[in-house]
């Protein structure tokens, strides 16, 4: 009765869980408290991704939805970087992905980030939008937590013996790496949104960031095969865009993705993000 949700997500909650935890042993004013809550958030997502670079900042970036404030600098990167330290001495696995072998900068590839950046902050928009829906119908049916889950986890496995690869029940890696090489099908974007939408709407606690990151590689993997010559851009941008437009950090998920895939694919980076960014966020306001 499992469900298709990721880790990392899981990793920021309870890297801010713990900094609140300390607080209660310690005496800091509220401004502290704040200041804390955002270095470990930003602590449990860099260590768990394996980018301290985007750690540092991601923290600042969630709290303050829509707006950027740098608070708590310093202790951002202290923390960010000795937990992406730690998981290292402690031999934690960092899932490694292609680098692009060249990025070249061509109007046509603008176009085509520019284009995917938008579908991109649709799907991710929409993706929130059928995820708060499908809770509400859950909350319809009933108030407690594990009939929810129940019915939810049936739900689930009843779509998977229909769909029948089983591809979508675990965290998706083996398609993720693929999409690389290989142009995707759109079918398997839905199908991981689906399932992903159903696994969280019905009270399953996970991560959204790997299904994200599972959707949005894919759908770039996609789209490239509507311009030519772009797979590695759009896949790679793809890669975090979609959760850029979800969690509303684009510029986070920037720097993630020049951490993953070197500081060159910074122009497309930022222009998929941001646009993605900007869409999603017309969800947010309806």
């Amino acid at each position: 009765f499992g469900g298709s949700a990721g880790r990392e997500g899981t990793a920021v909650q309870m890297g801010a869980s713990l900094s609140d935890q300390i607080t209660r042993f310690l005496r800091v004013s509220p401004k502290e408290r704040k200041i804390l809550l955002i270095a470990g958030a930003g602590a449990g997502f860099g260590s768990a991704i394996g980018t301290p670079w985007a750690g540092v900042f991601f923290g600042m970036e969630m709290i303050h939805f829509y707006r950027f404030k740098i608070v708590g600098l310093l202790e951002c990167l202290i923390a960010s970087w000795v937990a992406y330290g730690v998981t290292h001495v402690l031999r934690a696995p960092h899932t490694v992905f292609p680098s692009p072998d060249s990025v070249p900068f061509q109007g046509l590839l603008f176009v085509a980030v520019a284009v995917a950046g938008i579908l991109w902050g649709i799907l991710g928009g929409s993706f929130a939008s059928i995820t708060h829906l499908i809770e509400a119908q859950f909350n319809r049916w009933t108030t407690r937590a594990y009939l929810k889950s129940l019915l939810g986890g049936v739900c689930l496995v009843l779509l998977y013996r229909w769909e029948g690869s089983y591809r979508y029940v675990g965290l998706g890696m083996a398609e993720i790496q693929e999409a690389f090489r290989i142009p995707a099908q759109l079918s398997n974007v839905l199908y991981k949104f689906l399932f992903t939408a159903i696994t969280l709407g019905s009270g399953f606690k996970g991560g959204e960031f790997v299904p994200l990151v599972f959707m949005g590689t894919l759908l770039g993997s996609f789209l490239s095969g509507y311009f030519p010559g772009s797979l590695e851009i759009l896949t790679s941008v793809g890669f975090a865009a979609v959760f850029a437009g979800v969690s509303q950090t684009p510029f986070s998920c920037s720097i993630l993705l020049m951490e993953l895939f070197g500081i060159q694919m910074a122009p497309y980076a930022l222009l998929g993000c941001f646009i993605s960014y900007t869409v999603a966020a017309r969800f947010k306001k309806i």
